[in-house]
């Protein structure tokens, strides 16, 4: 579910904030985020949820250790290996396979069928900087893992981003200080960004879209392409 869709736009994002402002509690408010968050994530690969459960349990423990042990460095370095071995594994093992595969012609690695977790890299990263976070004292280790997991799976950086420093985040998992004025720019801020979602970025997919298809599959021999036709295509993919 992409945020400039119609369901999330008429339905989802007037559903989820009618409720939230009606809990008044701010426990029950992190909760259903929470839910929601998993809720949209499961809409989008509900396959591979398991893997995002996964990251929030293991770094919620490794936070845990690294604040309540003596010796930081040892579980904040398993920490990392952990998070860049399982983000390394499903976005980047069939590339390496395939490619190894190529310059050793004796090598076979299998190429797997794996299927890419949703926002994998933001959500790994994100956990990472928690981790390095506790580990400079920074920030206390989170004692609730409802907290972690909001921190992790908030869906409106998880799926697209930004990574947000954890530092930066807990302020709003204790207090949420919401006025009309601070509601009515957070409005103007997702109007601005649909506007250039839809209007600016989706006009030039459609361009990149049909020069990198006719690079990469309809052309054999790359002389028979002009410079500056690759060029514009990299250009507005950007």
């Amino acid at each position: 579910m992409t945020f400039n869709s119609m369901i999330f736009i008429w339905l989802f994002l007037p559903l989820i904030l009618g409720i939230y402002y009606l809990l008044l509690n701010n426990t029950l408010r992190n909760v259903f985020l929470v839910l929601v968050s998993l809720f949209i994530y499961a809409w989008g690969s509900i396959e591979t949820i398991g893997i995002l459960l996964l990251s929030i349990l293991s770094n919620y423990i490794l936070g845990m250790l690294i604040g309540k042990g003596k010796k930081k460095k040892v579980p904040l370095a398993i920490g990392i290996i952990f998070n860049c071995l399982m983000l390394g594994y499903f976005k980047y093992y069939n590339f390496f396979a395939e490619n190894i595969n190529v310059l050793f012609k004796s090598w076979s690695l299998p190429v797997l069928e794996l299927m890419l977790p949703l926002g994998i890299s933001y959500f790994t990263f994100s956990a990472i900087s928690y981790l390095i976070d506790v580990y400079r004292d920074d920030v206390k280790w989170q004692k609730n893992p409802l907290n972690i997991a909001l921190y992790i799976a908030f869906f409106p950086k998880m799926l697209m981003g930004p990574i947000e420093a954890y530092k930066s985040f807990e302020t709003y998992i204790y207090k949420k200080d919401i006025s009309i004025e601070s509601f009515s720019n957070g409005c103007k801020k997702f109007i601005y960004g649909l506007a250039k979602k839809v209007i600016i970025a989706n006009s030039m997919a459609v361009i990149a879209d049909r020069i990198l298809v006719a690079v990469t599959t309809l052309i054999k021999d790359p002389a028979t392409y002009d410079g500056i036709y690759v060029f514009v295509g990299m250009i507005f993919y950007a």
